[in-house]
C-alpha cells in the first residue's frame, strides 16, 4: 500500500466540526497564507460519503482555511490537497491519526510544566484567545447589545416625551391666539359705531323696499295698526320694533 494525497474540490468536501471552535481571524490568516504559497502544506484526511463527496477526519481548521481561501479568490483555492481513507488503508490511518494527536497533546502538557524564562516569555507572540473564552466573550457581546438597546430604548423615549411636551405647548399658544382673535372679532362687530352703521343701512334697505314689503316685515314684527301706514311709518314703526 502507497499513500499519496490526492487533490479534491473543496466545494465536495463537508466538516461535521462547526468553524466556531476556531477564531475567525486564524482562519482568515491561513487563508491568506495558503493564496500566497500557492497551496496547503499539511494535507488533510477525508473519507468518502458517496460518489463525489467527503467528509473531513482530521484537518478541520486546514479545511476552514481553505474554504475561506477559496471565497477569496474562487480560481487559486478551487482544490485542497488530502490523504482520502480507503478501506484498505482506513485502520493504519486512524491509528497514526490518534497517536500523532496523543503524542501532540503530550509535548503541549510538558511545555505547559516547564517554566519559561523572562527573555523566552518576552519572544512569545501574544496569544489569542482560547476556544473556551469563546463563549465569554459571547455573553459580554450580547450584554453590551442589551445594554446599549436598553440605552436607546431611554433616549427615544425621553426625545417622544420631548416632542410631546413641546407640541402640546404649541399647540395651546394656538389656541389661544385664535381665542383672542374670536374675541376681539366679535368686541369689534359689537363697538356702537358698527351697530349705528348695520341700524343705518338696514333703515336705508327699508326705504327701497315698496309699502306692501314694508306691510309683511311689519306683520311678521306683530305691529299694531300697520294696515293705515304708511311707508314712512311703517318705516318708524319696524326701526322701534327692532330696537326694542
Amino acid at each position: 500500500m502507497k499513500l499519496s494525497t490526492s487533490l479534491v474540490a473543496v466545494k465536495k468536501i463537508t466538516s461535521n466540526a462547526p468553524n466556531s471552535r476556531f477564531l475567525e481571524t486564524d482562519i482568515n490568516q491561513a487563508a491568506q497564507l495558503i493564496l500566497k504559497a500557492g497551496g496547503l502544506i499539511n494535507p488533510i484526511i477525508i473519507r468518502r460519503t458517496d460518489i463525489t463527496s467527503y467528509e473531513v477526519v482530521d484537518g478541520h481548521f486546514e479545511y476552514y482555511a481553505a474554504v475561506k481561501a477559496r471565497e477569496i479568490d474562487p480560481l487559486n483555492g478551487e482544490n485542497i490537497p488530502a490523504y482520502i481513507i480507503e478501506p484498505d488503508n482506513e485502520d493504519v490511518l486512524l491509528s497514526q491519526i490518534q497517536a500523532l494527536r496523543r503524542r501532540e497533546g503530550d509535548n503541549l502538557k510538558e511545555e505547559a510544566i516547564q517554566p519559561a524564562s523572562s527573555s523566552s516569555i518576552e519572544s512569545q507572540p501574544l496569544q489569542t484567545s482560547s476556544f473556551s473564552e469563546i463563549p465569554d466573550i459571547k455573553n459580554l457581546v450580547e450584554q453590551l447589545e442589551q445594554s446599549l438597546a436598553a440605552i436607546l430604548s431611554s433616549k427615544i423615549e425621553e426625545s417622544v416625551k420631548t416632542l410631546e411636551a413641546n407640541l402640546k405647548s404649541e399647540l395651546e399658544a394656538i389656541r389661544d391666539e385664535i381665542s383672542q382673535q374670536k374675541t376681539q372679532t366679535t368686541t369689534e362687530a359689537f363697538k356702537p359705531e358698527k351697530i349705528e352703521k348695520f341700524t343705518k343701512t338696514t333703515a336705508s334697505n327699508y326705504r327701497k323696499m315698496t309699502v306692501a314689503q314694508l306691510k309683511e316685515v311689519a306683520k311678521e314684527l306683530n305691529i299694531p295698526g300697520r294696515a293705515g301706514m304708511k311707508k314712512e311709518q311703517l318705516i318708524a314703526a319696524i326701526n322701534q320694533a327692532e330696537a326694542s
